[in-house]
């Protein structure tokens, strides 16, 4: 997980890759999962991220798919290309 400005109210989730074959294990969900308990204890209000929409490919920076961030209560910001902006509140 990455920040932003550290007094930035406003903490951006990045989503570590996991290993080719274990995907449908949950690792990054729990990532993610962590980063929201992290960045809560810290003082952070909303928590960001930029995951890929669905129907379009990973293939650059991973930094999950839509789905698992709206499972995890994040609400759709804006559509981004092949991306979407997402932030829930803490």
């Amino acid at each position: 997980m990455f920040y932003t400005n550290i007094r930035s109210p406003v903490k951006l989730a990045i989503i570590p890759s996991c290993p080719s074959g274990r995907e449908a294990e949950g690792v990054a969900s729990a990532l993610l999962e962590s980063a929201l308990a992290h960045s809560s204890k810290r003082g952070a209000r909303i928590l960001e991220g930029y995951p890929v929409a669905e129907g379009h490919m990973n293939i650059d920076a991973y930094t999950g798919y839509l789905p698992m961030f709206l499972d995890a209560g994040f609400e759709p910001v804006r559509n981004a290309g092949r991306r979407t902006i997402v932030r829930r509140l803490l």
